[in-house]
């Protein structure tokens, strides 16, 4: 048996050896590759370098379970149609992950979910759509007879490649329920651009079905197709509540699949913030003192790239193909200028009640993201305004009528004024019914005095926009006012919210 390393650094070479000889049993011959080129590249550069009938890849930083070789190897020799194998695995969403069999505390200790498993599953099997070639055996010539590694692919796309021409040949992807690693820097996947992906699939079936068909995981349809390439920028405003922010950033990077980058404005959190955030793919802006919801915002703004710009709170969680969910509709129909999703915390018509998942990051929650998109799929309404607490905007909309007005300080009706301002540029303004996200709601302003704030701003806004006495109401201590009424004494534009 030949056990190939793919490393980076010497580091992880030595690190990896002393994780081998604790958990792999028998005789084994190791291949060193250093990572030079694209994963495809490598494995098929390691793949010439053994001349073994089974090959077992491994990422320097995997920690495997006791015997996690033994247990890959009979796997692979349990079905006749078997080409590939790969043990159970702390990262989400993929078909290994051991979440889809067990709910287990000791994600991080293999040698006790290696014990868990064994007392449920004595070491059966599953057949999967696809396996992660971090930790993964196989057959050298189930490899060889559908051409081998693709070297212009990179990363676990590399992975759907193999796995779905090997499964085309009649071969068999396989989970083994007798072992487990633990990924330590990754318990979600961050896939790349899959257009590449779509265009090598394209060629090879007269009908591309959808991700979800060909391998159990969901790429957005305009991404899959390669229709979204427009770059979004994800602002990302904190100030303190740090364990939120990093839920937020955790859920984007897990399911956010267009092309986008992250900018985190620190609003002179005292939390230790900067301390948590994840600088790799993350551009952390750091501010002395908190200057509001409106100024960091801006900030955001005038350091981003992209085509379109997300207005994210730090205490929304999203959820699989949400920020595509959003983008395709404003691709679609070029006078939308705003979207948001809908959600469990929000006022107004963005609000659902019914949902039935208790927190995200479960089984559940994105279970009912699912059907909730499914039932809602192509599903939108125009409206006079969309609260920010998770909001697209395309950047020509900035770029014609202005920044989020800074007199608003600390938060709250920036988003109504910016969405009048909008309209009266002859933009529309909708909510996207298909794409939902968890919001904990107001978590910032909890910590201040929100009704204070509300009052004051409530003040500027009416003063600014000359709300007439009919166009609010006031009920249960809130201030209730209708749009409709205030655009009527500036434009006519607002007409085009009707559907």
């Amino acid at each position: 048996m030949d056990l190939v390393l793919l490393y980076r650094s010497e580091k992880d070479l030595k690190k990896a050896k002393r994780t081998l000889e604790r958990f792999t049993c028998g005789p084994y011959r190791l291949i060193p590759v250093k990572r030079e080129g694209t994963l495809g590249k490598d494995l098929k550069k390691a793949l010439e370098l053994s001349d073994s009938p089974i090959v077992i890849f491994m990422h320097p930083e995997v920690i495997p379970s006791p015997g996690w070789n033994k247990a890959l190897i009979q796997a692979l020799n349990s079905r006749e149609t078997a080409a590939c194998s790969g043990p159970l695995t702390n990262i989400k969403d993929v078909p290994q992950s051991i979440s889809r069999y067990m709910d287990i505390q000791a994600l991080d200790r293999p040698e006790e979910a290696s014990r868990d498993l064994l007392k449920r599953y004595r070491g059966s099997c599953d057949q999967v759509k696809f396996v992660l070639s971090l930790c993964a055996a196989f057959k050298r010539e189930a490899i060889e007879k559908v051409g081998g590694f693709d070297e212009k692919l990179d990363g676990h796309l590399v992975d759907l490649d193999i796995s779905l021409r090997l499964r085309l040949e009649g071969f068999s992807m396989i989970a083994s329920k007798g072992c487990y690693f633990y990924f330590p820097h990754e318990d979600s996947i961050n896939w790349e651009d899959p257009y590449p992906l779509y265009r090598k699939v394209s060629s090879m079936l007269t009908k591309v079905p959808t991700s979800q068909e060909l391998w159990g995981i969901r790429f957005e349809k305009g991404v899959w197709k390669g229709e979204i390439t427009k770059k979004t920028s994800i602002i990302i405003p904190v100030f303190n509540k740090v364990e939120y922010t990093i839920m937020c950033i955790e859920s984007v990077r897990r399911w956010t699949y267009a092309p986008h980058e992250i900018i985190v404005v620190d609003n002179g959190s005292t939390d230790g913030t900067s301390e948590y955030i994840p600088r790799k793919g993350v551009l952390y802006i750091k501010l002395p003192k908190n200057i509001g919801f409106s100024r960091a915002v801006n900030i955001g703004i005038e350091a981003s790239k992209g085509d379109y710009i997300c207005i994210l709170n730090n205490d929304v969680v999203v959820s699989p193909g949400w920020l595509g969910g959003l983008i395709e509709p404003m691709e679609l129909d070029q006078t939308l200028g705003i979207v948001g999703p809908v959600t469990n915390e929000a006022s107004g018509r963005q609000g659902i009640s019914i949902y039935d998942y208790e927190v995200p990051f479960t089984p559940e929650y994105r279970r009912f993201v699912e059907r909730w998109r499914e039932k809602n799929q192509n599903r939108l309404f125009y409206t006079f305004r969309v609260a920010f607490f998770c909001t697209l905007i395309k950047r020509k909309v900035f770029q014609e009528i202005g920044l989020l007005d800074p007199n608003f300080g600390i938060g709250s009706f920036e988003d109504d004024d910016f969405c009048m301002r909008a309209i009266i540029g002859g933009y529309r303004i909708a909510v996207v019914r298909s794409v939902f996200v968890h919001h904990f709601g107001s978590t910032t302003l909890s910590e201040m005095d929100n009704f204070e704030t509300f009052k004051k701003n409530w003040v500027y806004f009416s003063w600014k926009w000359r709300v007439p006495p009919e166009g609010y109401r006031i009920k249960g201590g809130k201030i209730i006012y209708r749009p409709e009424e205030v655009l009527k004494r500036w434009t006519t534009n607002f007409q085009i919210q009707k559907n």
